[in-house]
């Protein structure tokens, strides 16, 4: 077997009579790299798959205005370059960050600390920014200071120490996710050095996921959307030659998704999505002068309900009991296809179940039949849902 190797990238088998494993190169790659927030993303948070043959799992949203992290620094090394040493930091080239505690113990001593910084930059209000980075390292070079006798420094360190006593870094960034977005890029591949691939593990709520090639890269194969309480089945939906995938409104967590890179310019995509149910919870206001119903905090309005989906809605809070929810078609007739219940409205673990089924009519609006208080004499109608289409995500 003769095997044409490069950088770890494995392609061009062939076969003989004769079994020759020549040239191997097993280039060590990074394997895992967590994404957590804000970190790995640019100024429009996105997300570029910058490290080959490495899973991605994507983790920790946040919409706070300010997001601080901080990560101990354990040890630093005086070459050509200074290298600090951070295990996991998930920093990302441009960053910008401070350094605390950067010393060591003094000989014989267990309170007395020799700072390590160099003696014009010792001030914890010293910036730097990121210059190259792998999966434990970072160099840096001062930036963004207001003395401008203080910028492009990169002899930052004295000399070289294993035993960093809390040292440790710090990024600020005012980046915000808004409503736990995920923007990823395919990086473009022209070459014929083919192999390279990328897995991507959501491991945290996602509102919406978009993933788009670069240049003339195209997707081409499928992703499935698994069934949900065995009363549908998985939704899968194939590609040929497309640059975008985007989903939303369908609960990401513990979604994964392979990306290999099959030719030039093609990248085979498998995606796997957990469920196909996606959940709503019921309760009643009254805590406002409007008492009425809400449906996860929010007053009811229309939604879009897709073919070969599952919605399910909690109704097990206990401001439900002896209220009504009852789905009524566009005749305003009580409607009971494909729709379970569990339990009764305000006791614990009740819920109320809908399937979409393909053959259901586009455009239908179904509503919900109840009373504001319990004892009115009159029933209010309010739509609930629209039948819409099973989406295409794939364009």
């Amino acid at each position: 077997m003769n095997e044409n190797i490069t950088e770890g990238k494995y392609s061009n088998v062939e076969v003989t009579n004769k079994t020759v494993i020549g040239n191997l190169n097993f280039k060590k790659y990074e394997n895992i790299v967590y994404v957590n927030n804000v970190l790995n993303t640019d100024e429009n948070n996105i997300l570029l798959l910058n490290k080959s043959n490495s899973k991605y799992i994507i983790q920790n949203f946040s919409n706070e205005d300010k997001f601080i992290y901080k990560k101990t620094i354990t040890e630093i090394e005086k070459t050509n370059k200074d290298i600090f040493t951070s295990d996991n930091h998930n920093l990302k080239n441009g960053d910008i960050i401070k350094l605390n505690n950067i010393r060591r113990l003094e000989p014989d001593s267990t309170t007395l600390y020799i700072n390590l910084l160099q003696d014009t930059i010792q001030a914890n209000t010293i910036t730097y920014k990121v210059i190259t980075t792998t999966r434990n390292t970072f160099t840096l070079k001062t930036f963004g200071n207001s003395d401008n006798a203080l910028n492009n420094i990169s002899n930052i360190i004295k000399t070289s120490n294993k035993n960093i006593d809390s040292g440790e870094f710090e990024l600020t960034t005012t980046k915000i996710l808004e409503n736990k977005v995920c923007k990823i890029n395919i990086p473009n591949n022209t070459t014929d050095d083919l192999g390279v691939f990328y897995n991507i593990i959501i491991n945290d709520d996602a509102t919406s996921l978009e993933i788009n090639t670069l240049g003339d890269d195209k997707l081409i194969g499928y992703i499935n959307i698994g069934r949900n309480e065995l009363i549908s089945n998985d939704i899968i939906e194939e590609v040929d030659a497309k640059t975008k995938l985007l989903i939303a409104d369908i609960p990401l967590k513990h979604s994964s998704f392979e990306l290999i890179n099959i030719e030039t310019n093609k990248w085979f995509i498998k995606g796997n999505i957990f469920s196909n149910k996606i959940t709503h919870k019921l309760t009643y206001d009254t805590d406002t002068g409007v008492r009425d119903y809400k449906i996860d905090g929010e007053a009811i309005s229309l939604m879009n309900f897709y073919k070969n989906f599952v919605y399910e809605f909690d109704i097990s809070d206990p401001t439900l009991l002896n209220y009504l929810f009852i789905i009524i078609d566009p005749t305003n007739k009580n409607y009971y296809k494909n729709i379970i219940q569990s339990g009764e409205m305000g006791h614990p673990n009740s819920f109320l179940r809908i399937y979409i089924d393909p053959s259901e009519t586009l455009d239908y609006i179904y509503k919900i039949k109840y009373k504001k208080e319990p004892d009115d004499i009159r029933y209010e109608l309010i739509p609930l849902y629209t039948i819409k289409a099973t989406p295409t995500y794939f364009s």
